[in-house]
């Protein structure tokens, strides 16, 4: 997506949220009419609390490494995508991959492999690429 329409992207999501807002909090007279009931009984057991699925797991299993390299997979593909629709490295495509490479000497790398593909027109690439898929298999 492009800066510009990410901008209005996000500019209109905040219009709809202060739109909804509101709405929610104006003050209107509701007339209560109904013929609802508190039912009586043993009060049902709330959580406030979810589990993170980021959370590191006392043990690692290849449930949560296929769940990593997923995301790092998606991210890595939107920096791909992005320098592809593009046609050139972009500073989005290199703030992804500082965002999952360990060192800066494998950002250069992987950019260094990209000046390549575009200097080779994109051959054997889709117009937009998806996510590589790597698994750890038990």
């Amino acid at each position: 997506m492009r800066p510009g329409a990410v901008r209005r992207h996000t500019t209109a999501l905040r219009f709809a949220c202060a739109a909804s807002l509101a709405a929610a909090c104006s003050p209107s007279i509701v007339r209560a009419s109904g013929t609802a009931s508190v039912p009586t009984g043993a009060p049902i057991p709330t959580t406030t609390t979810t589990a993170d699925p980021w959370a590191v797991p006392a043990v690692i299993n290849a449930t949560y490494l296929n769940r990593v390299l997923a995301e790092l997979n998606h991210i890595d593909g939107d920096a791909y995508r992005d320098a592809r629709a593009m046609n050139a490295v972009t500073p989005r495509y290199l703030e992804l991959e500082r965002s999952i490479r360990a060192y800066d000497a494998e950002v250069a790398l992987v950019t260094k492999d990209l000046r390549n593909v575009i200097g080779q027109h994109w051959f054997n690439v889709r117009q937009v690429p998806g996510d590589r898929r790597m698994m750890v298999l038990v």
